[in-house]
């Protein structure tokens, strides 16, 4: 074989190999978790507003964002967030902040925050809180709950079932 022919072959070997390598790079999807979670509130005679913010996903999609407002003349009110499908982005992280505001200037406030259970969360996927439990909310003050999930192989699948959280504000 003529040195013209092994450098053609040589060549041609090298640009399939590169060409199958991009492919394959490109081919590589972000990691898609079907996982349905809650966060539900339960108010007693608080004026109170509690916002949810989602960060770590892929579209940095705000639509998960959402804000409740309670005041005292409710009574009790209860309501619910439900999240949507998540992406994850390349830090296998999606971090989900519950901040709670007491409007009030006079009153405080307690509000109990109970994350969700680990054993809930199926398998590859966890769960760390910063923040759990009962906090007394000064007037006019804030507390902030932090969940962040993270999935641990990003090579294996995830299977997650729902998981669900509570918050509960009350007149101190």
């Amino acid at each position: 074989m003529s040195l013209k022919a092994k450098l053609v072959t040589s060549i041609s070997a090298f640009a399939l190999v590169l060409a199958l390598l991009i492919v394959g790079v490109f081919a590589v999807q972000s990691a898609t978790i079907n996982m349905g979670g809650s966060i539900s509130f339960t108010a007693t005679d608080v004026n109170a507003t509690v916002a949810i913010n989602v960060e770590g996903t892929v579209s940095n999609d705000t639509s998960d964002d959402k804000t409740f407002t309670f005041n005292a003349s409710q009574g009790e009110a209860t309501d619910a967030w439900t999240g949507k499908t998540w992406v994850f982005d390349e830090t296998r992280e999606i971090t989900v902040t519950v901040t709670v505001t007491n409007n009030d200037a006079k009153r405080s406030l307690t509000s109990s925050f109970v994350a969700p259970e680990e054993g809930t969360l199926g398998t590859n996927l966890s769960c760390a809180t910063q923040t759990q439990g009962e906090e007394t909310v000064a007037p006019k003050g804030t507390v902030t709950y932090t969940m962040t999930f993270t999935i641990a192989d990003e090579n294996a699948s995830v299977s997650a079932a729902a998981w669900t959280a509570a918050l509960t504000l009350a007149n101190a």
